[in-house]
Order: C-alpha cells, then sequence, then structure tokens
C-alpha cells in the first residue's frame, strides 16, 4: 500500500461518490520516455517497470487527509469533521491544532482506493467525463463546464501557470474499498 495526498474539497468528493479518477505529474524515468518518443500505452503498461509511482491496476492506495484536534474533545477528519475513534491510542497533544494530510498518521486512515487503470496523456487531453469523474460537477447554466472547473482545480493546487505548461500525467482511476 502506497500514501497519496489529497486536499479536503477532493477527499469530501470521494466520501460523496463523485471522485473516481486523479491525475499527478508524471516524473523520473518516465517522463525520459515519454519526451523520448516512447508511446503513452507502452509508459502505462504495468509490466514496463512499474513506471507509475501510484501504482497499477489492483494496487491499494491508502488516502492522508488534513485533521485537526479540538482542545481534549477528540481529533476529527476536516473533510467531515467525522471523529478519529483511535486518537486516544495515539498520543497527540492537547490543544487545537491542525494536522495537514502529509503528517497523518497511517494508523488515522479511513479512506482506502483500489487502482483500477492507469494511463499517461497530456493533462490538457481531459475529457468532458474525466473532468466529471476528477469531481468537477456537471454542466448547468449558472456554471463552468467540467473541464474548465478542473482547469481552475488544477492552477489551484498546481500554480497559475501550471495548465499552460501541459505537463504529461498519469491519470489513476479507483475506486473506494474496506480496509484491506
Amino acid at each position: 500500500m502506497k500514501p497519496i495526498l489529497f486536499s479536503t474539497p477532493m477527499v469530501q468528493a470521494i466520501l460523496e461518490g463523485r471522485k473516481t479518477m486523479t491525475r499527478r505529474v508524471v516524473k523520473g524515468m518516465a517522463l525520459g520516455w515519454l519526451e523520448d518518443g516512447f508511446t503513452p500505452a507502452f509508459v502505462s503498461d504495468s509490466g514496463n517497470h512499474g513506471l507509475c509511482k501510484y501504482g497499477k491496476p489492483g494496487d491499494v492506495l491508502w488516502v492522508r487527509e488534513s485533521m485537526y484536534q479540538q482542545w481534549e474533545n477528540g481529533v476529527y477528519y476536516s473533510a467531515d469533521h467525522t471523529e478519529w475513534e483511535a486518537a486516544d491510542d495515539y498520543h497527540y497533544r492537547n490543544g487545537t491544532c491542525s494536522v495537514p494530510s502529509i503528517h497523518m498518521p497511517k494508523a488515522a486512515c479511513r479512506l482506502y482506493l483500489q487502482i483500477t487503470n492507469v494511463r499517461a496523456e497530456k493533462l490538457q487531453d481531459i475529457s468532458w467525463d474525466d473532468a466529471v469523474a476528477e469531481g468537477c460537477p456537471g454542466y448547468r447554466p449558472t456554471q463552468d463546464e467540467p473541464t474548465h472547473q478542473f482547469q481552475r482545480l488544477w492552477q489551484s493546487i498546481n500554480g497559475p501557470e501550471s495548465w499552460k505548461a501541459n505537463p504529461w500525467v498519469w491519470v489513476v482511476e479507483f475506486k473506494q474499498i474496506d480496509k484491506p
């Protein structure tokens, strides 16, 4: 099992069943192969040295999400304010404090995602359906279409110039499962 970080809004989308896909920038050897002209299908093939650091279909990811402690009243998940029941066995300091997702202990994990598919593509090649699977709502007359919503989301996480850079990304599709 490997950890994967998600922001609070993305954890909320997973909990609501709206998010079944994530995109992460391709780095390392896989990026070199893509830049050298190897096809995305070749690089995404799980038989080719497991190039995606998140795993291959069938692998399980554990979600790191932000938490907070409310004095002596317990430790809660930021996404839905559900209390972490095992917090008493884990030595958190008393007082109000925030625990960023990067520091969430594995013992506090409540979300497990099984990878169903992995592929590489350019960021701007995202389809309408994929933007919806990323947790962006479907189109309503009062909103931008999902691909524009996803563009704004990507830029909020990765910086204002990140969309224009159009990097290669891993498209990791997943389904939520019970703790393995």
